[in-house]
């Protein structure tokens, strides 16, 4: 009798799977598109549009951080062609972006309160770590999300078996 009330547990359980794994995959998706698109922006700040300089010594020495940020940049590697040999690969290469950006982010405060550009990119940069770091939250939940439904399954299945010996 225990094994037959387990089983119309287990069947509601399979009811009520498709909507909840469909709502999980739908939120993950849509808000995994969001982050990606912010984070995505890192390739903007490659170009001198974010930031403005006038003659000022401290807009030089801007100018300096910037295109020096600009080259260690290009020179971690980082490019969009990773078919070629010795190329990085993703992962690689979302690694050599995340501390750029951090390096980034912490060697642009000084020029905050001198620059509203340097502001706009600091808070640019910003965003861009919180989105990454929002996706990395994600994966790890809909990765334990998902073990935990197939150790779910695993028991059920026994069940089952067990029903029907």
């Amino acid at each position: 009798m225990t094994l037959f009330l387990q089983f119309l547990v287990d069947s509601n359980f399979f009811g009520d799977y498709h909507t909840y794994i469909t709502n999980e995959i739908d939120y993950f998706r849509t808000n995994y598109q969001k982050k990606k698109a912010i984070y995505s922006q890192w390739k903007l700040l490659r170009s001198p549009h974010y930031f403005s300089w006038d003659s000022g010594a401290e807009d030089k020495k801007h100018k300096d951080f910037y295109i020096q940020w600009v080259a260690d940049l290009n020179g971690a590697n980082i490019q969009n062609n990773f078919w070629k040999e010795n190329q990085p690969t993703l992962s690689d290469t979302k690694e050599n972006v995340n501390i750029k950006l951090h390096d980034l982010a912490e060697n642009i405060l000084p020029f905050i309160t001198e620059n509203q550009r340097a502001n706009k990119v600091g808070i640019m940069v910003n965003d861009m770590l919180a989105a990454h770091e929002d996706i990395r939250q994600m994966k790890i939940k809909i990765r334990k999300t998902l073990i935990n439904d197939i150790q779910k399954f695993k028991r059920v299945l026994n069940n089952l078996n067990q029903l029907l010996e």
